[in-house]
């Protein structure tokens, strides 16, 4: 078989850390999701509801979508909570942040991924991938 036919289609995991104006000295470090990751990010945060009459209607929770933007997108950082490392595992020290540093963080996140829009836009329908 000729490879040289193809080109690359592996998701990039390179990661690049951003710098934080919101805390003196902050930065987080952030990685791209790959296609099967973003997919279970939008089956996490869509609510799709059956009505009795056949029809569909939905919605989207952005605290789940931070949650797991948090937790898969954030590989490294500076940032403590009561003198120890926030773990972005946990959605009660993502919760805990600083609403202006939680928002900035999302921002990048949603940067790094190309996503569209303001740091509210952390829904499915400001999400390419």
């Amino acid at each position: 078989m000729d490879n040289s036919k193809y080109v690359e289609a592996k998701a990039s995991r390179n990661k690049k850390r951003y710098f934080l104006t919101t805390i003196d000295g902050g930065w987080v470090e952030i990685v791209r999701m790959d296609h099967g990751q973003s997919l279970a990010r939008l089956d996490d945060i869509l609510m799709i509801e059956l009505h009795d009459d056949g029809s569909q209607s939905g919605k989207a929770s952005n605290v789940k979508g931070r949650h797991f933007d948090f937790a898969n997108c954030i590989v490294d950082h500076n940032l403590a909570l009561d003198g120890k490392q926030c773990d972005f595992y946990d959605s009660a020290d993502v919760d805990a942040l600083d609403e202006d540093i939680g928002d900035e963080i999302q921002l990048f996140i949603n940067q790094h991924h190309g996503r569209v829009g303001s740091v509210d836009d952390d829904g499915p329908e400001s999400d390419p991938n």
